[in-house]
Parts: C-alpha cells; structure tokens; sequence
C-alpha cells in the first residue's frame, strides 16, 4: 500500500510541476517548446520498450501525467478548429499604417 501511495504522491506531484510548465508555455505561445519536451520522453520510453530495458514506475507515471496534458490540448483545440472553421476566412478589413496612408494621400 506504501508504494502505490508513493506513486500516487509522486503522479500529484508530476501532474501540478507539468500544469505550471504546460501553463506557462501555453501563456508564452511557446507551444513546440512543450511538445519537444513530451516528443523526447516518448522517444525514450520507446527506445526502452525496443531494446528490452527496464522502466522505472516513476518514469511511467511522469509520462502519464505528461500525456494527460498533451490530451487534454488536442481534444481543446479539436473543439475549437469544429465551432468556428469559417470565421477564420471573413477578416476585417485592415487600415494602413500611419505612413502608408500619409503616402497614398499625397500621391
């Protein structure tokens, strides 16, 4: 019982280190920064799986909390390409800068 309450501490404790740093690169657009991050410990848990290595259970368990985020992105942004598809193609029309428009009037 001990351990698995060590796992399920250390999957807490994963999962709100992970929300902080997901928030951030989200708040920062740096979006492929996050996803470079969760490309490599894929990579490494895919290498492990291939060469017969052994995965430690905290490593399977940071990678759930990972993935959980990674989820939760794509199904937010899969809602949202569906609602508004069409709105992205009518776009208001754009003013000249302040230069350009004093260029235009005196030519």
């Amino acid at each position: 019982m001990a351990v698995y309450l060590g796992y399920l501490g250390l999957f807490l404790i994963s999962f709100i280190v992970l929300g902080i740093f997901y928030h951030n690169t989200m708040r920062n657009k740096l979006r492929s920064l996050y996803f470079l991050f969760f490309a490599f410990t894929t990579y490494t848990l895919l290498c492990n799986l291939y060469f017969h290595l052994l995965l430690d259970a905290h490593f399977l368990v940071f990678y759930a909390a990972q993935g959980w985020f990674v989820f939760s992105y794509l199904l937010r942004r899969g809602k949202k390409q569906q609602a508004r598809p069409h709105q992205e193609s009518i776009r208001p029309p754009t003013s000249f800068p302040v230069e350009k428009e004093r260029e235009y009037v005196a030519q």
